[in-house]
């Protein structure tokens, strides 16, 4: 049986730091001011769609999702 995987629809804090080419704590730092997240356990996950929003240049106060 064939399995199609499922499209993304979040990034972890690590995967944005590393698509941006910015250190994981600065990374961290813009998330929680400046991005729309929700929170897995201890993980922060910013939605694909954010992420995207964020490259745009439309800002946010960095409240959750």
């Amino acid at each position: 049986m064939s399995h199609t995987p499922l499209p993304r629809r979040t990034w972890t804090v690590r995967e944005v730091a590393e698509m941006l080419g910015i250190p994981y704590e600065t990374t961290l730092d813009t998330v929680k001011r400046d991005m729309r997240w929700v929170r897995a356990g201890r993980h922060y996950l910013v939605p694909v769609e954010e992420f995207e929003r964020f490259l745009a240049g439309d800002q946010h106060d960095g409240n959750p999702t």
